[in-house]
């Protein structure tokens, strides 16, 4: 499951955000075996000129 979402702050500046949840099946099992699940997220700040 994942989730993203950006938003213009004007015409220079843009926030976005990312998250995602992996449930301990297979590759994520593999990786860490004593972790049952796995989260990652992020938030990006840029600058376009």
């Amino acid at each position: 499951m994942d989730l993203s979402a950006d938003f213009r702050l004007n015409s220079h500046w843009t926030i976005s955000g990312y998250g995602s949840y992996a449930v301990a099946h297979g590759v994520v099992k593999m990786i860490y075996p004593n972790e049952s699940n796995g989260w990652l997220g992020y938030l990006e700040l840029e600058w376009r000129w």
